[in-house]
C-alpha cells in the first residue's frame, strides 16, 4: 500500500510540473473563460436586481401605484428566480452550462426588449418581472460558476472571485447608467436599450469565448496537457448525494445564512434611490448614492468568507451583516438596534 501511495504522489507531482509546458507567454484559456463569464454576469443580475431601485419611482408614476404595489413585482421576480434555480441546475447537468447560458442570455435580452407588451397594467408588470426572474438564473452565477469550476482546480477560488467581479462592478455602475437612460429616454426605452446591450455585447462574447470544458482544447483543469493528465488517479471521494445533503444540519444553516443576507439586502436596497429622492436628492444623485451603497456588498461578502470555517460562525456573521445592512440603509432602525451612527 505504501508503494502505491508513493507512486500516486509521484504521478501528481509530475502532472503539476507538466503545467509549465504552457509557456509564460501563453495565457491559459481558462482566464478568457473567466473574463467572458464576468462580462456575461455584468449584463445580467445588475440589470434586473440592482437597478430596480432606480426604476421604482418611474414605475410608480407610470402605473399610478404605491411603493408596496410596485415592490411586489420585484418580490415576484425573486420568487420566480428561486423556483427556477433548481430547474436551471437540472438543465446544466443535462445539456451543459454553455447551452443554458447562451439560451438564457437570448431569453433575458428579448424579455427586456419586450417590456412595452407588459406596460398596460400593474398585473402585466408582475408577469413581466416574473418572466425576468425565470430567465435570470440562465445569466446568473450558477451556470457561469459551473463553467469556471471545470477550468480550474488549484486556483478555483481566485477564478470564481474574479468571475464575480462582473456582478460587483455591475452593482456599482448599472444603477447610475440605468438612471441616465431613464432620464433621457424613459423607463421602457431604458429597459429596451439594456436588452439590446445584452444581445449585442454579452451574447457575442459568451458565444465566442465561453467553452464548456478544457478537454475540448486538449487540456484539463489549470492548463495541464491531457496526455500528461491521464496518469492522475480517479478521485475516490464522491461526496454526498442530494438526499444526504438535505439531511445535514450544515446545509440548513447555510440556507438560513443566505436567506438572512438576501432578505436584508434586497428588502432595503431596492428602496434606496426612492428614499434618497424623497429626502431631496435628485434622481441622478440618488442613483449614485445607491451605487456607492451597493459597492460595499462585495467587500462585505469577502469579509464573511473568513468566518465560514464553521456553520454557526457563518450564520452569526450573516445575521450581523443582515442587521447592519438594514440599519445603515434605513437610518431610523439605528435606534431600534442601538447602533452608533
Amino acid at each position: 500500500m505504501s508503494f502505491d501511495n508513493e507512486n500516486v504522489m509521484k504521478d501528481v507531482q509530475s502532472v503539476q510540473t507538466s503545467a509549465t509546458e504552457l509557456r509564460s507567454g501563453q495565457i491559459f484559456y481558462g482566464w478568457w473563460v473567466v473574463l467572458a463569464s464576468a462580462i456575461g454576469l455584468f449584463w445580467g443580475v445588475p440589470i434586473s436586481v440592482y437597478s430596480f431601485t432606480v426604476f421604482l419611482k418611474p414605475l410608480m408614476q407610470e402605473f399610478h401605484a404605491g411603493h408596496a404595489a410596485v415592490s411586489l413585482a420585484f418580490t415576484l421576480h425573486l420568487f420566480a428566480g428561486a423556483i427556477s434555480a433548481p430547474l436551471v441546475k437540472w438543465l446544466i447537468d443535462r445539456y451543459g452550462s454553455r447551452q443554458v447560458i447562451v439560451l438564457g442570455t437570448v431569453a433575458f435580452g428579448l424579455i427586456l426588449l419586450s417590456n412595452r407588451a407588459f406596460a398596460t397594467s400593474i398585473r402585466q408588470l408582475y408577469l413581466y418581472y416574473a418572466l425576468l426572474g425565470v430567465a435570470l438564473h440562465g445569466v446568473g452565477p450558477i451556470p457561469y460558476g459551473s463553467v469556471v469550476c471545470h477550468w480550474f482546480d488549484r486556483r478555483r477560488g481566485l477564478a470564481l472571485g474574479l468571475t464575480m467581479v462582473g456582478i460587483g462592478s455591475g452593482a456599482v455602475t448599472m444603477p447610475s447608467l440605468a438612471q441616465k437612460l431613464i432620464a433621457r429616454f424613459g423607463w421602457s426605452n431604458a429597459y429596451a436599450i439594456l436588452g439590446c446591450a445584452v444581445l449585442l455585447v454579452a451574447l457575442p462574447v459568451v458565444a465566442a469565448f465561453l467553452k464548456e470544458r478544457p478537454q475540448d482544447l486538449g487540456i484539463v483543469a489549470d492548463g495541464v496537457l491531457l496526455k500528461n493528465a491521464e496518469v492522475i488517479p480517479a478521485d475516490s471521494d464522491e461526496g454526498l448525494s442530494a438526499g444526504q445533503v438535505w439531511r445535514t444540519r450544515t446545509f440548513w444553516l447555510m440556507v438560513c445564512a443566505f436567506l438572512l443576507v438576501s432578505a436584508s439586502v434586497q428588502g432595503c436596497l431596492v428602496h434606496l434611490a426612492a428614499m434618497f429622492n424623497d429626502r431631496g436628492m435628485t434622481f441622478q444623485r440618488a442613483a449614485l448614492a445607491s451605487c456607492l451603497r451597493l459597492g460595499k456588498l462585495p467587500i462585505r461578502g469577502r469579509n464573511l468568507g473568513s468566518a465560514g470555517e464553521h456553520p454557526w460562525n457563518t450564520l452569526s456573521s450573516c445575521s450581523n451583516a443582515a442587521k447592519r445592512e438594514a440599519v445603515t440603509a434605513v437610518p431610523p432602525l439605528r435606534t431600534a438596534f442601538r447602533l452608533p451612527a
